[in-house]
C-alpha cells in the first residue's frame, strides 16, 4: 500500500482533565492554535464483521487495517440530509480516508437492515465503495462534540472530541438505549504531514498527557458489549 494520501494521526485520551481544562490548555498552546470552523456534532454508525475483525485489528494494533462507517454531522436523530460513506484505512499511526456520498435517509427506532438496505440501493456508489461492505454489518453508533483548531504557522491541526455517547445497532428491533462516557473523557487528536514528526515532540512537550492508542470504536464496544 503506497503512502500517498496519508498522514500522521495521533490521539491524547484524557481521563482526569474536564473539557474545560484541555481547552485551555490548547489556547495558550506555543503552536498559536487557533478554530478553524464552528464546533458541530459528529455522528456514525461503525460496520464491522460478525467477528469482528475490524474490532480485533485495532485492539490488537495490526499495522494495516480499516474501519467502515456512515458519517454525518448535525442532529443525531431523524432526517440524515447529508451522510456519507467513509472507509478509514489505517498503516501504523498513519491514516486516510476514501469517502462518497449516500441518499437520504430517516433513523429512528425503526431503522434496521432493511432501511440500511434500501438507502444503498439508492446510492450512486461505485464497486468499490459496495465490495467494502460485503460481509459486514452494522455495530456501534456515536455521537462526539468535535472542536477544529489549526497552528497559526499551519503544518498541523487539531481537534478535540467531548461528550461522547454510544448505541448498540442491531440489524432489527433497534431501541437506541445509549451509554454516555464519562464527563472527563477527552480525545485530542493531532495530525500532521508525513516528514513532519517533529510536530508531535514539539507539540506534546505542551501538554501534560500522554500519547495513547484511543479508538472510539474500541470504546464504545467495549462499554456496551457489542
Amino acid at each position: 500500500m503506497s503512502a500517498q494520501g496519508f498522514r500522521f494521526e495521533r490521539k491524547f485520551l484524557i481521563a482526569d482533565l474536564a473539557a474545560e481544562w484541555v481547552e485551555a490548555l490548547l489556547r495558550v498552546h506555543p503552536a498559536v492554535l487557533r478554530e478553524r470552523y464552528p464546533p458541530r456534532f459528529v455522528n456514525n454508525i461503525y460496520f464491522d464483521s460478525p467477528a469482528r475483525h475490524s474490532y480485533r485489528d485495532a485492539v490488537e494494533g495490526m499495522p494495516g487495517r480499516r474501519k467502515i462507517r456512515i458519517r454525518w454531522y448535525g442532529d443525531l436523530f431523524g432526517p440524515i440530509a447529508e451522510p456519507r460513506l467513509e472507509v478509514k484505512l489505517k498503516r501504523g499511526y498513519l491514516g486516510r480516508k476514501l469517502s462518497w456520498p449516500l441518499a437520504r435517509f430517516e433513523l429512528d427506532r425503526d431503522f434496521d437492515r432493511r432501511g440500511l438496505e434500501w438507502m444503498l440501493a439508492a446510492s450512486d456508489l461505485p464497486p468499490a465503495a459496495r465490495a467494502a461492505l460485503h460481509g459486514q454489518e452494522m455495530v456501534l453508533l456515536n455521537r462526539y462534540r468535535r472542536r477544529y483548531y489549526e497552528s497559526v504557522r499551519g503544518g498541523y491541526r487539531v481537534t478535540l472530541d467531548t461528550e461522547l455517547q454510544f448505541y448498540r445497532v442491531r440489524a432489527w428491533a433497534n431501541a437506541f438505549v445509549g451509554r454516555a462516557a464519562p464527563r472527563e473523557t477527552v480525545i485530542v487528536e493531532l495530525k500532521y504531514a508525513p516528514g513532519e514528526e517533529d510536530r508531535l515532540r514539539d507539540f506534546s512537550a505542551h501538554l501534560p498527557v500522554r500519547l495513547t492508542k484511543s479508538s472510539k470504536y474500541v470504546i464504545g464496544v467495549e462499554g456496551l458489549g457489542a
